[in-house]
C-alpha cells in the first residue's frame, strides 16, 4: 500500500506540470528566408524571389539577374555535401566550342504524387536548366510535372535534355 501512495505521490508531483507544459502556448515565428547561393564555373549565383517566381543573380564573367518563371519556393540542385550540382558540357564548334556548365533551379510546390513529403527537404515540382559559360548564360524550358527534392541524385538526361549551349 505504501507503494501505491508514494507512486501516487510521484506521479502528482512530477505528472501534472508535465501537462501543463504540452498546452503552453508558443508564439510562432516564421522560419527566416535565406537566398539560395552557391558558385559554379567562375559564377556566384544567388536566387531570389520576385512575384512569385524565381530570379537568378549572378557575377562572374557577365553579371546581371534572369527570371527563370520557376515558381516559388526555389533552390538549386544540390550534391550531398551541399554544393550546387552542375554538369560541364562540350559546345558544338558550331556555337563556338569550348566548355559550358549547366545547373538546375527547382521549385513550386511539391509534387502530391510520387513518393511522400518531407517537410525537412526542399523539393518542387518543377526544374529549369540553366547554362553558364565566359560568353553568357541561357535558360532551358521550363519542366513540369516533376517530384524533385534538393539534394536528389537525378540522371544526366536532366541536365542535357534541355540545356542550351552558350
Amino acid at each position: 500500500m505504501t507503494f501505491r501512495v508514494t507512486y501516487f505521490i510521484l506521479a502528482v508531483t512530477f505528472g501534472l506540470p508535465l501537462n501543463g507544459c504540452g498546452s503552453a502556448k508558443v508564439a510562432e515565428i516564421p522560419p527566416t528566408v535565406v537566398a539560395a547561393n552557391g558558385d559554379v564555373a567562375a559564377y556566384s549565383l544567388r536566387l531570389d524571389v520576385r512575384d512569385g517566381k524565381c530570379v537568378l543573380n549572378y557575377a562572374g564573367p557577365q553579371k546581371g539577374q534572369l527570371e527563370t518563371s520557376v515558381p516559388a519556393p526555389c533552390e538549386f540542385l544540390r550534391d550531398p555535401i551541399g554544393n550546387i550540382q552542375h554538369m560541364e558540357l562540350n559546345n558544338t564548334p558550331q556555337n563556338g566550342g569550348g566548355i559550358y556548365s549547366v545547373i538546375i533551379v527547382i521549385g513550386g510546390p511539391p509534387a502530391l504524387n510520387g513518393r511522400s513529403y518531407k517537410p525537412k527537404e526542399v523539393c518542387g515540382s518543377e526544374a529549369r536548366t540553366i547554362s553558364l559559360s565566359e560568353r553568357g548564360i541561357a535558360v532551358g524550358s521550363l519542366a513540369s510535372g516533376l517530384d524533385i527534392c534538393l539534394k536528389d541524385r537525378v540522371d544526366e538526361k536532366l541536365f542535357t535534355a534541355d540545356s542550351v549551349h552558350v
